[in-house]
């Protein structure tokens, strides 16, 4: 099935505004996906900064499709500020977009099967395509004699002396708190939601309080690994990847990375015609994309037929599905991220957290 799609206003042909991460994520994505959909449909992919948030949907012309945080698509739901996607029509064999002059490509063939994707991946506003991990990275120069190996490392200031690089945000820092005291990963979430857990995370924090250099692009926290400025960082772990596979210094521990997934929504004022958006999405689905991407960078696909396309980093012939989070043995002591508890407490996470830190309000995560 050949579709066409009406050019924009300002442009001379269709084109979409995609808001991502930049770095290496967006290097991955530009060559897994951005690249070869527009060889593929003759539409133009734009990237647009995004650092996550929800202050983008308040703009008056946002980007056409966001690369969200699943909390925070949750969030931006329940407010009313994302469009509803129909994954009917991304499901469709008719939703996929080709040029007239370019014909159907082979990735028509693609037959979508519920069955083939996890659980959870197609929500009302928005559709989940990778999962990643908010792990803690160090500095193996650092420490030559013992390493860092368990998230209560993070907060040993005796045996790990040296500033730590932190996400301004009360993410992963809570439930690090609570792994650190002792509690089990079933019950994080739980005790989170008591005032004693929450003492329990700001006791925790303050071991830390004189020794934190705060970022809030995640670029920068492999910036301040790299310059030195600190011994430790948090961050996603394809980041990480990128700098040690650079020739960084730098290791992670995977003990206590918290798992999470990244999703597609839309914006509610994004004027993007939504079959072209859908036909993206269907593009940036299919199984190979998936493994392109993870070829690329070390984020697991959410289509279960992606994992035999993955194979090797195409510099370095590592072996990829060894470096996702979801590889078995990084799995041992992970917490996968509950996003429906995250959006039912982001009041009450931001208001401990700004108190914590001693001023009124924080950015949104």
């Amino acid at each position: 099935m050949l579709l066409s799609f009406a050019a924009r206003a300002d442009e001379s042909e269709p084109s979409l505004i995609v808001g991502t991460w930049g770095g290496a994520y967006e290097a991955a994505q530009q060559a897994a996906l951005f690249s070869p959909f527009e060889q593929f449909s003759g539409v133009r992919i734009r990237t647009a900064e995004y650092t996550g948030g929800l202050s983008i949907l308040d703009e008056a012309t946002p980007p056409d499709i966001l690369d969200m945080l699943e909390n925070e698509a949750e969030l931006a739901c329940q407010a009313g500020h994302l469009k509803s996607i129909s994954h009917a029509e991304i499901l469709s064999a008719g939703s996929i977009a080709t040029s007239p002059n370019r014909g159907p490509g082979p990735l028509m063939q693609d037959e979508f099967s519920l069955a083939d994707f996890h659980s959870d991946v197609f929500e009302p506003c928005s559709v989940a395509h990778l999962t990643y991990s908010t792990l803690i990275a160090y500095d193996e120069s650092a420490f030559t004699g013992e390493k860092p190996m368990k998230i209560e490392d993070l907060f040993d200031l005796q045996r790990f002396p040296g500033k730590r690089g932190l996400q301004r945000s009360p993410a992963a820092l809570f439930e690090w708190a609570m792994m650190a005291e002792g509690v089990p990963l079933g019950q994080v979430y739980d005790l989170l939601s008591t005032e004693r857990g929450l003492r329990l995370v700001t006791q925790r924090l303050d071991i830390l309080r004189d020794q934190i250099i705060w970022w809030d692009d995640p670029a920068e926290a492999v910036t301040l690994r790299e310059q030195g400025k600190v011994v430790m960082a948090s961050g996603y772990n394809g980041r990480f990847f990128d700098a040690w596979n650079r020739g960084a210094a730098i290791n992670m521990i995977w003990d206590g990375q918290i798992i999470d997934r990244s999703v597609w929504a839309v914006p509610k004022a994004s004027s993007a015609d939504m079959a072209l958006v859908n036909s993206f999405l269907r593009f940036a689905l299919h199984p190979e994309r998936l493994a392109h991407m993870a070829r690329l960078i070390p984020y697991g696909p959410l289509r279960f037929s992606a994992f035999g396309y993955i194979g090797l980093h195409p510099d370095t012939g590592m072996v990829m599905s060894d470096h996702l989070p979801t590889a078995a043995h990084h799995l041992t002591s992970a917490l996968h991220r509950d996003t429906r508890w995250y959006a039912r407490t982001f009041q009450l996470r931001n208001r401990v957290f700004s108190d914590w830190l001693g001023r009124d309000t924080i950015e949104s995560e």
